[in-house]
């Protein structure tokens, strides 16, 4: 049951992840390519055209590859918050048995 919850977490987690870190890497990447294009340019106009050009080329050629990365970064993402116990009802049962009747420790 307990892997049931947490593979189900995961598959609730990947969705918004994936959003995020797909628009996040898209604008990042975007505005980088933008400002390094209208910085080229002398005129100020003209570098506002350029700037815009640039990015929505970027967009246009490394929107699979962004799409891939996002993902794939998403799914390690949230396997590692499904399986490690951050949530709540991802956690392991803790055995109340153990926890009254403590092993006595160790004599040197």
């Amino acid at each position: 049951m307990l892997i049931i919850k947490r593979l189900l977490t995961a598959a609730g987690c990947l969705i918004p992840t994936v959003l995020i870190i797909f628009f996040t890497l898209s604008c990042v990447g975007g505005a980088v390519v933008g400002a390094i294009a209208g910085g080229k340019m002398e005129d100020q106009t003209d570098s506002y055209e350029a700037g815009k050009l640039a990015g929505e080329q970027f967009g246009e050629e490394f929107l699979i590859w962004i799409l891939i990365g996002s993902i794939a970064l998403s799914a390690i993402i949230s396997l590692i918050v499904a399986f490690s116990g951050l949530l709540p009802w991802c956690r392991k049962p803790v055995d109340p048995h153990a926890l009254a009747n403590p092993s006595p420790p160790a004599e040197q």
